[in-house]
């Protein structure tokens, strides 16, 4: 959520070299934690309160010694004021998050607690408290000599920093517009992105969800970029485990960040809540975690639920019966010592705002945030359930479109899946051109009713596996709704594992472990033979070395460990395919269902011979880059970047680590190429095993660790763990 860059403002140099080379001048002072809370050997605060504002009170006061910068730089994602610390190269995502208007957004919805959940309304108020109460006792870390004066936290910036991950698991209007832009381009690229797009919803998609779902037949379209967006989550009976007892798994697949986005807390209220799990700082309440009667992971749903809207400039009154309505925003950049002020000029329609104009028209996003919602009260059930109907009851609350599994102390596993969906009768995949308030209508959503939406409960075959592939199908083998979702390569491979491992006995948290940490890649066993099989026709071409590589890929077992001279090949060759498909091919999107019919001798699309001849070339180069004469493991290439966005916590950063993972694999990893190395920019981002009600059946584990101070001993422990695929609390 927060961006992964460093912060560069290079004339606070000066300032920033006595925080790097003398900490200890600056360290804080110790002092003894609040009442009630107590934190492990991993510094997870346990905190037990009598009351439940007692209980925020003390998580807040936890949350802003550990984590009060990242606390501050996510209230400043939301509220659009990350230029003022970084500088001209974050202007551009401060002004579309102003467009959003999340700091209006979570006022509305923090007054709308207040009626419908007035419990959780006071714990957002004490949470908001304790945070600044901390502040007042303590004061400010030394990063504050730099940066920006903190202001107050108000109960509302913890709607706006949970809001972000509604932000985050959004951004379908990116994808309308991009295949807007193609169709508008018009030859092959239009062509292209029609012959895509038709293919997209005619592949094999995997469910969620073992039969069809055929009341929700919505629409036809469905979508799937390169985004690799998502994460992976499975429950299995206690019918195919060892002791009996169900087992629930989760490893979010999010931007890289360091420290990471994760809090691990543990919380109680005897006779009211005993939770424990993962949050996000600022947001107070648990994502994902176990309390004394069930335990919950979630994913991405990856529904549609944005929409862009084309109405021609000379339709605005006719559509809206009023202009467009102007303001402005006041946006504070970081230049050098100084600080100057940009405006910017934002568009506002009843629909939402104006993301992008051209001479004829504007293009308004319309988006399931911008709708009154009781997500906190949601979140909040979950935190204090006892059942699978309080769980169900507190699902139908929440925005957010997410996949949820179950499993409680009496045995029961479920699926869910939850959030607004909008209800369409057209493909809401496309752009739409909107001329005439009664088209306009048409975007004033109502939503599929939570009770309507896919969900299962004690499924025959024991199990459910959700990775963002589609929930359920129609009768037609499509997504039951629009969806940018993935194509079920992850959820394929975990349900694979699952059954093998109840084959020939029953699994265990340990089993449960190898199937998070899996990299085999069902795409490469899909893709490289037939790539194989033209590149040896070609070796006539190739250098010595090139020979040599080819025959080391041919080797190669499809596991993308860090350990494999095969991976770094394969990876660096499909990103290079990909690219000339990109370019020289007029794709798109769908880089994955182009590459596979390219390599299988599609008649609509093909990779010449010096094509790939090419792209062999520049993958030889990169892998061999560095002055690297024998071809490295993978994980010398493909690195982990825990770097703080930061500068003055860099040389305190763990760095770029050697890690596994791949393109479509459970440990799924995406990478952009930096010039030496695959940074490992998007994966898992924490890694769940729980069992409702068991006493110590709780595995975890972050790439980072549990504080964001770096004097603290929890600022790094947890990375080696991370690294060789450990979790904390097995000793339990």
């Amino acid at each position: 959520m927060v961006q992964n860059r460093p912060l560069v403002a290079a004339c606070l140099t000066a300032l920033l070299v006595v925080l790097v080379l003398s900490p200890l001048l600056f360290t804080l002072p110790a002092r003894a934690a609040p009442d009630g809370i107590v934190r492990d050997a991993w510094g997870v605060p346990h905190i037990t309160a009598d009351t439940v504002p007692e209980l925020f009170y003390a998580l807040g006061c936890a949350t802003a010694e550990d984590r009060l910068v990242q606390l501050d730089i996510s209230r400043r994602k939301a509220y659009g004021q990350l230029a003022e610390i970084g500088g001209e190269d974050y202007l551009r995502g401060d002004v579309e998050m102003r467009r959003l208007n999340l700091r209006k957004l979570a006022e509305r919805d923090l007054a709308r607690l207040a009626k419908t959940g007035p419990d959780a309304h006071q714990a957002l108020l004490a949470y908001a408290q304790g945070i600044n109460d901390c502040i007042a006792e303590k004061g400010l870390p030394p990063e504050y000599f730099v940066l920006p004066k903190f202001e107050p936290w108000l109960p509302a910036d913890t709607l706006a920093v949970a809001a972000l991950m509604h932000v985050y698991l959004s951004g379908d209007h990116y994808d309308e517009l991009g295949r807007l832009r193609a169709r508008r381009r018009g030859g092959e690229w239009a062509r292209m992105q029609e012959k895509l797009d038709g293919l997209a919803a005619e592949r094999e998609w995997y469910s969620t969800l073992a039969e069809p779902w055929n009341k929700l037949a919505l629409a036809s379209g469905c979508g799937d970029g390169e985004r690799v967006l998502g994460s992976n989550a499975f429950v299995v009976s206690g019918e195919l485990t060892l002791n009996g007892l169900p087992i629930v798994a989760g490893d979010p697949h999010l931007d890289v960040t360091f420290p990471g986005i994760w809090y691990e807390v543990a919380l109680e209220v005897p006779g009211e809540i005993c939770v424990r799990g993962i949050t996000v700082p600022g947001a107070a309440l648990v994502a994902m975690g176990k309390t004394r009667h069930y335990s919950w992971a979630l994913t991405s749903l990856q529904a549609d639920n944005e929409d862009i809207l084309i109405v021609p400039r000379d339709c605005v009154v006719a559509v809206f019966d009023e202009e467009l309505t102007a303001r402005e925003e006041t946006i504070r950049v970081r230049d050098g010592l100084a600080v100057r002020d940009e405006v910017a000029t934002i568009l506002d329609s009843p629909l939402g705002p104006v993301v992008e104009a051209d001479e004829d028209n504007y293009y308004i996003l319309h988006w399931t945030g911008f709708y009154p919602n009781d997500e906190a009260l949601g979140y909040f059930a979950i935190n204090s359930g006892e059942s699978l109907d309080d769980f169900r009851a507190a699902l139908a609350k929440l925005a957010t479109p997410c996949n949820f599994v179950y499993a409680d102390t009496s045995g029961n596993i479920a699926y869910f899946s939850a959030g607004l969906v909008p209800q369409r009768d057209y493909n809401g995949d496309d752009a739409r051109l909107v001329t005439t308030p009664e088209q306009a209508a048409d975007y004033h959503w109502d939503f599929i009713p939570f009770e309507k939406m896919p969900h299962a409960v004690n499924p025959t075959a024991g199990f459910l596996v959700t990775c963002n592939n589609p929930p359920a199908l129609t009768a037609d083998g499509l997504p039951v709704f629009p969806g940018n979702y993935a194509p079920g390569y992850r959820a394929r491979r975990i349900s694979e594992l699952i059954l093998a491992g109840t084959t020939g006995g029953k699994l265990t948290f340990a089993d449960a472990a190898r199937i998070q940490l899996d990299v085999h890649s069902s795409f490469a066993k899909k893709a490289l033979p037939p790539l194989l099989e033209r590149m040896r026709l070609l070796e006539g071409e190739m250098s010595e070395s090139g020979r040599e590589a080819l025959g080391v890929l041919s080797e190669w077992d499809f596991e993308e460990n860090a350990e494999s001279q095969g991976a770094p090949l394969y990876e660096l060759m499909r990103r290079e395919l990909t690219a000339s498909l990109r370019t020289t091919h007029c794709v798109s999107g769908h880089y994955d269902i182009a590459l596979q019919a390219a390599l299988q001798g599609a008649d609509w699309i093909a990779l010449s011979d010096s094509e790939l001849v090419a792209a062999w070339r520049g993958a030889m180069e990169k892998v061999l880059s560095g002055g690297r004469s024998e071809f490295p493991p993978y994980g010398e290439i493909h690195r982990l970047p825990l770097v703080s966005p930061l500068p003055f916590y860099a040389s305190q950063s763990p760095g770029m680590l050697p890690t596994s993972g791949g393109y479509r694999t459970v440990n799924v990893s995406s990478v952009r190429w930096d010039g030496a190395h695959l940074l490992k920019s998007f994966g898992p981002t924490a890694r769940l095993i729980m069992t409702p009600g068991a006493t110590g059946a709780y595995w975890s584990v972050f790439p980072g660790g549990n504080s964001g101070r770096p004097e603290s001993p929890h600022w790094t422990d947890q990375v080696a763990l991370f690294l060789a695929g450990e979790y904390k609390y097995k000793q339990h």
